[in-house]
C-alpha cells in the first residue's frame, strides 16, 4: 500500500476509535451532525449486511479514487459515520465476479459508477434523512452497500427518536433499517416504549412486510407490544403503566413432548395448547401472573422494562444465577424440594406457578375459586353485542360463548391485558375498552399480525369493526399468506365475514378477491354456478389446507358443467396450481404450445405419475437436452427412464434446478440419469458434482471407483446408512477422534459399536458429547453403544460413580444418554442432583427406549422422589417439570393430584407419543370423570384432548353427529398419520392403530344424516366421485355391494384415487375388476396410462389377464411394484413383460434390475443364474428391497455370494446392502456372520428369516441385533428360540425382564409432607409375602 493510502487508513482507524469509545450524542451534535452514537458491534453488523450484497451479485462502489484524490478530510466531517464506509468495504471477502475496492485499475479509463455517485453525495450529507432520500431514488444494485451500512444506525435512530419524528420521517428511517432487521434481528431487540398512533402505523407496516422472516417468538412479542401501544393511545385507557419489550433469546429446542398447557392470552381466556408459553410469548401464570414455568424444558421468556431502548440489549442467559430458576432449581442448590425450608419452597413455587389452575368439569372449566367458566366469546361488557357475533355451531358452543365474557370481565380486574396482570395498579381505568386493539383502526394497522390473535379475540371483534376492516385497503394484504393462522380460526373468521358483513352470498362473492388466504376455507361450492365457481377457483391457487383439493375438484366440475370448456391458456391461468385436479383425459386435450405458455406455473405443481407422463410427452422434443429437462420442473416425474439414461451433461451439473428436479424423481429415474451422466464424467467427478438428491442413489461400487480417502470429503453431504458405514471404514478404519466426528456430518450414522468401544478412556467423554451433537443421525443401536461406553468409562474412572455423582458431572451427560442408565444406577442417584436430573428429564426424548422398558418406570419414579411431595400437594409446574415422563404416570396416581394440576396433566397427555398399554383404560375412565363422556365434548375440549380419544375405540364409534366433528376428526387423523409407510414394531410404536378413527370419518363423510340418527350406513348409498376423492384411503370401508352400484362413468373418474389403495380385500378387487372390464373392455386393450391409473386395482385380474397387460416400460413396472402382489401374480406380470419386450436375461443391466422392483421375484432360478454378476453387484441394494419368497431369496443369495464372496467375510456395508437377500442365508451361513454386522441388517429382512434359521444365531449374535432389529422379531420366531436366546433378544431390545413382568409397574411411593404415603402396586404385592414370613418367624 502507498504512503498516502496508509495515512488514509490510519485516519479512518482513528475515526472509528473516536466514534466507538466516548463520543456521545451531544458531542456529535456539536459538529452539526444529527447522528446517534454507533450501536454496539456496529461494524460487525454492517459488514455482515454488506457481504449479503456481494452474495447477491452486486459490485461494491470503488471509493478509493475519491478518497485519494479529495482534499484533506474536513474537520467537521469526522463526526459523520459515513467515513467508516470505505474501511468496511475494504474488509469484505472478495467473491467471484466482484472487484477489489481498494485496488483501483489505472490501466482503463474511469467509468461512471452510479453506486460511487451515491456514495460521493452521501459523504457530503449532514443528516440521515438526506442520505436516505438519495438512496430511495436509486436502484437496489446501486444503493445496496450503502443501505446495508446505514441499516443498523437507522434502526437505532428510529428507536431513540420515533416519538419525535413525523410518520414520513420515521417511514424513511424504517425503510433504510429493514435489511438489518431481516438479516439478523438481534436476540434482544428493543422497541419504543412510547409511540403515537401515526408512528405506530409506520412501525407495524415495516413488521408486516418482514413478517415471514420473523421468528414465531418475535411475531408474538411484536403483537404484544403493539397491543400495549394501542391501549396507551386509547383516550379512555389513561393512565396505563407501560413497559418496553426486550425480545428474549429463542428458547431451546422443545423436547419430544410439546403443547403441554392450556394457557391464557391477555384476559385469561383459553387459547389452546402451547409449550408453556402463551400466544403472546409469555409464560403462563396464576393470579399473580408472574413469569413461570409450565413447559417441559422449563424455558422462560423475559420481558424487561427498558428505560433507554437504544442501549438496552440485555441477553437472557439461562444459566444466569440472578434469573429465577425453574422448579426444581437447576444449578441453584443441591437440595431437593423436600429438603428446602418452607419459605424456600414457597418462593420457588410462587415464581413458577402457571396461570392455568383451572379444571374442565363436564364440559366447562373452573377458576381458582371453583366457579364454572367456559371457553368462548368474550367482549367488552361481558355480553354478546349481537347474535351474529357468535356464529355458534351447536347449543353447547353457544352457551360457552355467552358465559365466557362475564368470567373474563371478572378476571380483567386482576391485571392489564398484556403486562401479565402483575398488580392492580397496572389495570386500566373504568371505561377503558377491554381489548382496544380489536377496533377497526387497530386491525388495519395490525396487518399480517392479525394471524397471531387467539381464537377468543377473533370471536370478540365487534361486528361493526370487523366489517369496517373487511372493506379497507389493508385487509387483503393482512391475509396474503396463510402462515401463522390456525385453520380453525381462519374458518371461523371466514364464516363471520360471510354471515355478518354481507347481505347475501352473492354480495359476499363479489368481494371474494379481498379474502386472500381466507378463501381457502370456502365451503359452499354446491350453491355456485359455473361463472362464480371459476371466480372462486381462481383465488384458490395457493391453498394447501386439509380438504381443499376436494373443494377445488368440486368447483372444477361446476366450471366444466356448461359443456366442454376449451383447453386454453386462460383455463391454465384460472386454475393456477389447482390445475393438477384436472383428469388425465382433460390434460391430453391441451396443445403443446398452450402448455409451453403456461410452463412457469405447471412446473411448480405436484403431479401424479400418469398426469406427469402425459405432460412430459407433449412438452419434450425428440432430442432431449439438459435445459429442456430442467424446464419441466415437477413434470419430470413423467419422463421415461430410457430418455433420462441418454441425456447429456450439458446444462445440468452446477445448475440449482438439478437438485430441485431430481427430488421429484423416482428411484429408477435417478439411476437412469446417473447412468447418462457417467458417459461424460468419471466416478470421482460424478460423486463431487451431483446434488445430494442423487448422491444416495450411487452404489458402493461407484464410491469405490471414486477413490474417496479423506474424512474431509464426507462432511455436508447426504449419505445413506450403507454408504456411510462403507466410507467410515474406508477413511477412518477402526479409530475415531472427536475432530474427525465433527467433519462427518450425516456420515456419522456409519460409526459402528466396535469403533465406539475402541475409544481411549481419556477421550471417551469428549467423543461421546461430540456424537450426541449428531443425535438426529444416530440409530438406537449407536445410542445404546455410546451410553454403555460412557457408563463403563465413568465407573472405571471412579467406582460407584453414579452414587456420588455431582451436579456438574450429571450436567455433562447428554439427556439422550442419561435415559439409558441401568436401573440400579437410576435408583442410586443422590438427592443432591435432583434439580439437574429433572432439568435433564425435561429435555429427554424417550423414543429410543422400548415402550415397556423398565428404565421408563425407574426414571419416572426417581423424578417423583425428587419432587419430594405427595401427589395432592404438587403444583402444575412441578408435575409438568417431569417432561416426557408425564406420559408414564399411572392414572391411579394422577387421580390424587389437585384439580388444577390434574387438569394440566391430562391436557399434557394429549401430546404424548406413547401411553403405556396398561394405563389406557383407567386413563380414559379418569378423563371421562373430569371432562365427561366424549359424546358430550365441545369442539374446544376436542381440540385439547383429541388424541386421547383413541384410548377407547367405542367412544369414537358412538360419538353423535355435530357440525364441527368431521373437520376436528379429519385434523386429528392428519396429525397422527405415520410418517413412514412401514409400520413400526410394537415396542417403538407411538399410538394404537387408527382404524376406529378412520372408520368414523368414513361414516361422517359418506352419510352424515344417517350418522346423526346413529344408524348403520345403508348399502343403498352409492359412492360418488366427490366422496371417493375426499376419502382417499378411507375408500377401503365401502362394502363390495356399494362399489358394485357405482356407475361406469364414476369408476372412470375415480380410478386414479382407487388405484392408489393397497388394502382392498379380494372381494373389493373382484368387484373393481368387473368395473374395469366394463369401462375399458378386455385388459389387453389398456394403454400404459390407464394401467398406471388402475394401479393396485390390477391385483383383481387373474394370471392370464395379468400376462396380457400391455406393459413394456420399466417405469410402469416400478409404479405397480408397490402393490401387494402374491408370488403367482409377480410371475405372471414378469412373463408378460419379457414376452412383449423380448429382453434376454443376459441383457438385463443394473438399471433394468432396479426397475423390476418386486417383480424380480418372478424370475425363475435358471433366469437368476443367467444375470450378469457385475450388473447384479451394481444393483444389489435395490434388489434387496424386493419381498420375495424364501426360495427366490435363496437363488438371489447364491448370486450375491458369487459377487461378494462367502457371507462370513461380509462386513457391515455388505450386510446393509444385501437387504432382504440376507433372509436367503441358511442357518449355517447366518451363524457365520460377524456379530458386528447384525445391527446393519435391514429390519424388513429380519421378519423374512425362517424361525429355525434364526434359531441358529448364537446368544452373542442375538445380543448384537440392536433395539430396532430385536423389536421386529416376531412371536413365531421367538417361539423357536431357547430360553437364553429369548433373553438375549430382550437384552438387545432393552428389556432386562420379560415384557409381561414390566407391564404393571406403577409409580413408587414418594416422600410425604404429611399423612400416610400412597402405597404402590409393588408394595401391595409384597405385603402378603412379608406377613407370611412373619408367620413363620413367630
Amino acid at each position: 500500500m502507498s504512503l498516502k493510502g496508509a495515512l488514509i487508513a490510519s485516519l479512518l482507524v482513528q475515526t472509528v476509535t473516536a466514534m466507538s469509545q466516548n463520543m456521545s450524542l451531544p458531542s456529535l451534535l456539536d459538529h452539526n451532525m444529527t447522528f446517534p452514537p454507533l450501536p454496539q458491534d456496529f461494524k460487525e453488523m454492517a459488514k455482515k449486511l454488506m457481504t449479503r450484497c456481494s452474495q447477491n451479485g452486486y459490485s461494491p462502489p470503488n471509493v478509493t479514487d475519491y478518497f485519494l484524490n479529495s482534499s484533506a478530510m474536513p474537520e467537521q466531517k469526522i463526526g459523520n459515520p459515513i467515513f467508516l464506509f470505505p474501511l468496511l468495504l475494504s474488509s469484505l471477502p472478495l467473491l467471484p465476479g466482484n472487484r477489489a475496492v481498494l485496488q483501483p485499475d489505472t490501466s482503463k479509463p474511469p467509468k461512471q459508477d452510479p453506486a460511487m455517485n451515491i456514495t460521493r453525495n452521501m459523504l457530503n450529507c449532514t443528516n440521515l434523512p438526506e442520505m436516505i432520500e438519495f438512496m430511495r431514488n436509486t436502484a437496489e444494485k446501486d444503493h445496496c452497500f450503502m443501505r446495508a451500512f446505514l441499516a443498523p444506525l437507522c434502526w437505532a435512530t428510529a428507536l431513540q427518536n420515533s416519538s419525535q419524528l413525523s410518520p414520513g420521517q420515521l417511514g424513511n428511517l424504517l425503510w433504510a433499517a429493514k435489511p438489518f432487521l431481516e438479516a439478523a434481528p438481534p436476540t434482544a431487540l428493543s422497541l419504543p416504549s412510547r409511540l403515537q398512533s401515526a408512528q405506530l402505523v409506520e412501525m407495524m407496516k415495516l413488521f408486516s412486510e418482514m413478517f415471514s422472516s420473523l421468528s414465531e417468538q418475535h411475531r408474538d412479542e411484536i403483537k404484544r407490544w403493539m397491543k400495549e401501544r394501542v391501549t396507551e393511545n386509547e383516550p379512555l385507557c389513561h393512565p396505563v403503566q407501560n413497559i418496553s419489550s426486550t425480545f428474549p433469546p429463542n428458547p431451546p429446542k422443545p423436547s419430544a413432548m410439546t403443547k403441554l398447557e392450556l394457557v391464557t392470552d391477555n384476559q385469561g381466556l383459553q387459547t389452546g395448547l402451547t409449550n408453556g408459553v402463551t400466544s403472546d410469548g409469555k409464560a403462563p401464570n396464576r393470579a399473580r401472573r408472574d413469569l413461570g414455568q409450565g413447559n417441559l424444558k422449563g424455558t422462560q421468556l423475559d420481558v424487561k422494562i427498558v428505560e433507554n431502548p437504544v442501549k438496552a440489549e440485555i441477553p437472557v442467559n439461562p444459566q444466569n444465577p440472578d434469573k429465577p430458576s425453574d422448579v426444581p432449581t437447576p444449578g441453584n442448590s443441591d437440595k431437593t424440594l423436600n429438603e428446602l425450608s418452607k419459605e424456600e419452597v414457597t418462593e420457588q413455587v410462587n415464581k413458577k406457578e402457571t396461570v392455568n389452575e383451572m379444571v374442565v368439569q363436564n364440559p366447562g372449566k373452573q377458576n381458582d375459586s371453583g366457579k364454572q367458566i367456559d371457553v368462548g366469546n368474550g367482549n367488552g361488557n361481558g355480553k354478546n353485542e349481537s347474535k351474529e357475533n357468535m356464529v355458534p355451531e351447536d347449543p353447547s358452543t353457544a352457551k360457552e360463548e355467552k358465559e365466557t365474557g362475564k368470567d373474563v370481565q371478572k378476571q380483567e380486574g386482576e391485571g392489564s391485558a398484556d403486562d401479565g396482570g402483575k398488580n392492580k395498579s397496572n389495570s386500566p381505568p373504568a371505561g377503558c375498552p377491554r381489548m382496544p386493539w380489536l377496533k377497526a383502526e387497530a386491525l388495519r394497522m395490525m396487518g399480517r399480525f392479525f394471524s397471531r390473535l387467539p381464537e377468543v379475540e377473533v370471536k370478540a371483534i365487534p361486528t361493526e369493526d370487523l366489517c369496517k376492516f373487511f372493506v379497507t385497503p389493508e385487509f387483503p394484504s393482512s391475509f396474503a399468506k396463510a402462515d401463522g393462522m390456525q385453520p380453525a380460526i381462519s374458518r371461523m373468521l371466514f364464516q363471520r365475514l360471510k354471515q355478518e358483513c354481507s347481505n347475501s352470498s352473492q354480495n359476499f362473492l363479489n368481494h371474494i378477491d379481498r379474502l386472500g388466504s381466507l378463501v381457502c376455507f370456502f365451503d359452499d361450492g354446491p350453491s355456485l354456478n359455473a361463472t362464480l365457481s371459476k371466480k372462486v377457483l381462481s383465488q384458490m391457487a395457493d391453498c394447501e389446507n386439509a380438504g381443499i383439493d376436494q373443494i377445488k375438484r368440486d368447483l372444477m366440475r361446476k366450471v366444466m358443467s356448461n359443456g366442454d370448456v376449451p383447453p386454453t391458456i386462460e383455463l391454465l391461468r384460472t386454475l393456477g396450481s389447482s390445475v393438477s385436479i384436472l383428469p388425465s383425459s382433460k390434460l391430453s386435450d391441451f396443445s403443446a404450445d398452450t402448455l409451453k405458455d403456461g410452463l412457469t406455473s405447471l412446473r411448480e405443481v405436484k403431479w401424479k405419475p400418469a398426469q406427469a407422463r402425459i405432460l412430459a410427452q407433449k412438452l419434450l422434443e425428440k432430442n432431449v437436452t439438459g435445459e429442456s429437462l430442467l424446464s419441466l420442473g415437477s413434470m419430470v416425474r413423467g419422463v421415461d427412464s430410457e430418455i433420462l439414461r441418454k441425456v447429456k451433461l450439458q446444462g445440468l451439473l452446477g445448475n440449482e434446478g438439478l437438485k430441485n428436479m431430481t427430488e421429484k424423481m423416482s428411484s429408477l429415474q435417478k439411476k437412469a440419469l446417473l447412468e447418462g451422466l457417467r458417459s461424460s464424467l468419471n466416478e470421482s467427478d460424478l460423486v463431487k458434482k451431483v446434488p445430494d438428491s442423487l448422491l444416495s442413489s450411487l452404489s458402493l461400487l461407484s464410491l469405490e471407483k471414486a477413490g474417496i480417502s479423506s474424512v474431509d470429503q464426507l462432511g455436508g453431504r447426504s449419505w445413506s446408512r450403507t454408504q456411510s458405514v462403507y466410507l467410515i471404514k474406508k477413511t477412518l478404519g477402526q479409530g475415531i477422534k472427536s475432530e474427525q466426528i465433527r467433519k462427518l456430518g450425516q456420515a456419522v450414522q456409519g460409526i459402528t459399536c466396535s469403533m465406539i468401544d475402541s475409544v481411549n478412556q481419556s477421550d471417551t467423554l469428549t467423543i461421546v458429547q461430540t456424537l450426541a451433537d449428531s443425535s438426529n443421525w444416530l440409530s438406537k443401536t449407536q445410542v445404546r453403544c455410546i451410553a454403555n461406553k460412557l457408563f463403563l468409562s465413568l465407573e472405571k474412572q471412579r467406582p460407584g460413580y453414579f452414587v456420588n455423582i455431582t451436579n456438574s458431572e450429571l450436567q455433562a451427560i447428554p439427556a439422550l444418554l442419561l435415559i439409558q442408565l441401568p436401573i440400579k444406577a437410576i435408583q442410586g442417584l443422590p438427592a443432591t442432583v435432583c434439580p439437574r436430573f429433572l432439568e435433564k428429564m425435561s429435555q429427554a426424548n424417550l423414543s429410543s427406549l422400548p415402550n415397556s422398558a423398565p428404565s421408563r418406570w425407574e426414571l419416572r419414579d426417581r423424578a417423583l422422589r425428587c419432587l419430594g411431595k405427595n401427589a395432592s400437594n404438587l403444583s402444575t409446574a412441578e408435575v409438568l417439570s417431569l417432561g416426557p415422563l408425564v406420559c408414564e404416570l399411572d392414572p391411579a396416581w394422577m387421580s390424587s393430584l389437585n384439580p388444577a394440576a390434574l387438569n394440566s396433566t391430562l391436557q399434557a397427555l394429549a401430546s404424548c407419543e406413547h401411553i403405556p398399554r396398561p394405563y389406557r383404560a383407567p386413563l380414559f375412565t379418569l378423563i371421562t370423570r373430569v371432562y365427561g363422556a366424549p359424546s358430550d365434548w365441545t369442539e374446544d375440549v376436542m381440540k385439547l384432548l383429541g388424541p386421547l380419544l383413541l384410548l377407547n375405540d367405542t367412544s369414537i364409534e358412538t360419538m353423535p353427529f355435530k357440525s364441527w366433528l368431521k373437520s376436528s376428526l379429519s385434523g386429528l387423523l392428519d396429525s397422527l398419520q405415520p410418517q413412514t409407510a412401514a409400520p413400526r414394531p410394537e415396542e417403538f410404536r407411538s399410538w394404537p392403530d387408527l382404524l376406529a378413527l378412520s372408520r368414523k370419518l368414513f361414516q361422517l363423510k359418506t352419510n352424515p344424516i344417517l350418522q346423526r340418527r346413529r344408524r348403520a350406513i345403508s348399502p343403498s348409498v352409492v359412492p360418488s366421485v366427490s366422496a371417493m376423492e375426499d376419502l382417499g384411503e378411507g375408500n377401503m370401508y365401502w362394502s363390495p355391494a356399494q362399489l358394485a352400484n357405482m356407475s361406469v362413468q364414476t369408476f372412470r373418474e375415480a380410478m386414479p384415487v382407487l388405484g392408489e389403495i393397497r388394502n382392498f380385500t379380494a372381494e373389493h378387487l373382484a368387484v373393481l375388476r368387473e368395473k374395469a372390464v366394463e369401462a375399458w373392455g378386455d385388459v389387453s386393450l389398456l394403454n400404459q396410462t390407464q394401467i398406471v391409473e388402475l394401479g393396485c386395482i390390477c391385483q383383481g385380474f387373474n394370471t392370464k389377464e395379468l400376462q396380457k397387460l400391455n406393459i413394456t416400460s420399466l417405469d410402469t413396472l416400478e409404479l405397480l411394484s408397490i402393490c401387494n402382489w402374491n408370488y403367482t401374480q409377480k410371475v405372471a406380470i414378469w412373463q408378460g413383460f419379457i414376452e412383449r419386450t423380448g429382453i434376454k436375461m443376459a441383457q438385463l443391466g443394473a438399471l433394468e434390475m432396479t426397475g423390476l422392483g418386486n417383480f424380480i421375484c418372478g424370475l425363475q432360478p435358471d433366469q437368476i443364474d443367467q444375470l450378469s454378476t457385475g450388473e447384479f453387484k451394481e444393483a444389489v441394494e435395490d434388489i434387496g428391497h424386493a419381498k420375495c419368497p424364501v426360495t427366490v431369496l435363496e437363488c438371489l443369495k447364491r448370486k450375491a455370494i458369487s459377487a461378494f464372496g462367502d457371507p462370513k467375510s461380509w462386513g457391515e456395508a455388505e450386510a446393509s446392502m444385501m437387504g432382504n437377500i440376507i433372509a436367503g442365508l441358511n442357518g449355517t451361513e447366518l451363524a457365520s456372520l460377524n456379530s458386528s454386522v447384525l445391527p446393519f441388517i435391514r429390519q424388513s429382512a429380519i421378519t423374512l428369516i425362517l424361525p429355525e434359521r434364526l434359531a441358529a444365531l448364537s446368544v452373542n449374535q442375538l445380543k448384537s441385533l440392536g433395539p430396532d432389529n430385536a423389536a421386529i422379531v416376531t412371536e413365531t420366531q421367538r417361539s423357536g428360540l431357547g430360553v437364553e436366546q429369548r433373553a438375549a433378544v430382550n437384552e438387545s431390545l432393552g428389556l432386562s425382564t420379560s415384557r409381561s413382568e414390566t407391564s404393571t409397574s406403577a409409580p413408587v411411593a414418594v416422600p410425604q409432607k404429611g399423612g400416610a404415603p400412597q402405597q404402590s402396586v409393588l408394595g401391595i404385592a409384597v405385603l402378603p409375602v412379608v406377613l407370611l414370613l412373619l408367620g413363620f418367624l413367630l
